[in-house]
């Protein structure tokens, strides 16, 4: 009986250990981008790497811990910087061991160990090393070509390394000034973090000490979608943690920070307090400062009182079309008929004064040319009323014309969530590649 109780107790502890070990092979070990291995006392060592988002860094150094780095990021991988100070370690050989560890489940992955070697004296060199023209030590883009600007001492070679791989070895660097400039553009970079190295030669072989700056690489901040802007009420959609600025004919009219949205992209709505204008934009920055390209400027719906009438209505076109009515002449129109029957009655007596016949062919002409002006009267004013309906036939057209370009801003917004839904498709491939490698 004590036995099979004694054998039923170890398979149960071999399954839950097993299934440990199964758990532990799942989460991958973080990767360290530093590849130097000879640090001199004084110095300040920055480590960087790359873990997935839901994986904490445990840090230690021989053995003891010392640091934990908590992944705070949503999208992407986490990427973290470890910085610590090698006057506080004794010379020597050293380790520093990094650990990644599932924040749901404190599963541990396996470690990423780096060896050091901790010197007293920094070696000195006749050669000083080359200035880069970049603000700080660690370098953020999005862009996947960057232009290098530099200074070296005249009569030196400068060599650049891009994660431990040399990359350039520029000519002989010679100015009357004693300093000469470099010029260099790394392309294809891919997203993540590169350690760039810099250095001199001169011509007897010495070299300076490494200029070391890291480069990470990162997706474009994506910029806000503005869907509608209608009676000065304005509506978005932008990332989470995002500060919005709205710009009102390129002048900053506001700025706010956005209510998160468990989906990673949360809507905005926010008053356009000026009363006229003409262009609407927003910018989106986020937690660090960096900032998104324009947005789309949405179609402009004024309020009520600023829409502008046609000069004249439909209803006011007929009514002037039932009223029209022909001038009178100041001389009598005979009609048609009365002339018909004084043309057929035209019997001249011989003894009748001829000028009172004369008289009479006078008027007739008289009467017929007033009843051609009156024609032609008539047909200008109905010429007129033409005119009207050939501007109300222009301003239904241009009415089907700002139809369907709301249509194409309608069709605009859904390319671009679409465009967004695929570069999130894209991140997300890229970590599991990450995690793959």
């Amino acid at each position: 009986m004590f036995r099979i109780r004694y054998f039923v107790i170890s398979l149960v502890f071999f399954i839950f250990s097993w299934a440990g070990i199964a758990d532990a092979s799942e989460i991958e070990a973080p990767t360290i981008n530093y590849e130097k291995n000879v640090i001199y006392n004084l110095e300040e060592i920055t480590v960087t790497g790359t873990t997935s988002l839901a994986n904490n860094i445990l840090i230690y150094l021989d053995g003891t811990y010392v640091d934990l780095l908590e992944s705070k990021e949503k999208v992407g991988s986490f990427i973290y910087t470890y910085t610590f100070h090698t006057e506080e370690i004794k010379s020597g050989l050293h380790e520093l061991t990094f650990v990644s560890q599932d924040k749901t489940s404190l599963v541990l992955s396996p470690p990423k160990i780096w060896e050091f070697s901790l010197v007293d004296e920094v070696p000195t060199s006749s050669v000083p090393a080359p200035t880069l023209f970049l603000e700080n030590d660690v370098y953020v883009t999005e862009d996947s070509e960057i232009e290098l600007l530099g200074l070296s001492k005249s009569s030196t070679r400068v060599q650049l390394y891009l994660n431990g791989k040399i990359i350039y070895f520029s000519e002989l660097l010679v100015h009357e000034s004693g300093t000469a400039n470099f010029h260099y553009i790394l392309n294809d970079l891919l997203k993540g973090v590169h350690e760039l190295s810099v250095l001199a030669v001169d011509s007897l072989g010495n070299q300076s000490i490494a200029n070391k700056i890291n480069i990470f690489v990162e997706a474009p901040m994506p910029a806000p979608t503005l869907l509608s802007l209608e009676n000065n009420v304005l509506k978005g959609l932008a990332k989470n943690d995002s500060t919005i600025q709205i710009i009102v004919d390129r002048n900053v009219v506001n700025e706010f920070k956005v209510n998160n949205h468990e989906s990673g992209t949360t809507g905005f709505v926010v008053n356009i307090d000026n009363e006229i204008y003409s262009s609407v934009y927003a910018i989106a920055f986020d937690k660090r400062g960096k900032k998104s390209r324009l947005s789309n400027s949405p179609a402009v719906v004024l309020p009520e009182e600023y829409n502008l009438k046609p000069s004249i209505s439909e209803e006011a076109v007929s009514e002037i079309q039932d009223n029209i009515e022909i001038e009178p002449n100041e001389k009598e129109i005979v009609p048609s008929e009365t002339l018909e029957e004084t043309k057929d009655v035209e019997i001249i007596d011989p003894d009748e004064d001829t000028t009172q016949v004369e008289d009479k062919e006078d008027k007739d002409k008289e009467i017929a040319n007033l009843f051609e002006d009156l024609k032609k009267e008539a047909s200008k004013e109905s010429g007129s009323v033409d005119e009207t309906k050939m501007q109300q036939g222009r301003l239904q057209l241009n009415l089907l014309i700002f139809i369907l370009f709301l249509f194409g801003v309608i069709a605009w917004i859904f390319w671009v969530n679409r465009e967004l839904i695929k570069e999130r498709k894209e991140l997300n491939e890229l970590e599991k590649k990450s995690k793959d490698t």
